[in-house]
């Protein structure tokens, strides 16, 4: 990840987990408590061999703050509403 951003020790092994899934199966369902950073999470897991991802909310709060955060952790990425 190049940004300023720093994932805290149970990021780091959230994410650590979701590309090791990943990699073996090809797919993944993360769940995580309120808190947890799961939009930092999904932005770095996303972001780290510059693939997709789809995300789905019922709010457009929280759309935006998905793609802000996506953006932040992923600088240049290209982002779609």
């Amino acid at each position: 990840m190049s940004s300023g951003i720093i994932l805290r020790p149970r990021q780091r092994v959230f994410v650590d987990r979701c590309l090791a899934a990943l990699e073996q199966h090809g797919q993944t369902l993360a769940v995580a408590p309120t808190g947890m950073g799961k939009t930092i999470c999904l932005s770095a897991v996303a972001g780290h061999h510059g693939g997709r991802a789809l995300v789905l909310q019922h709010r457009e709060e929280l759309v935006r703050q998905n793609r802000d955060t996506y953006r932040a952790v992923n600088p240049g990425a290209s982002t779609a509403v």
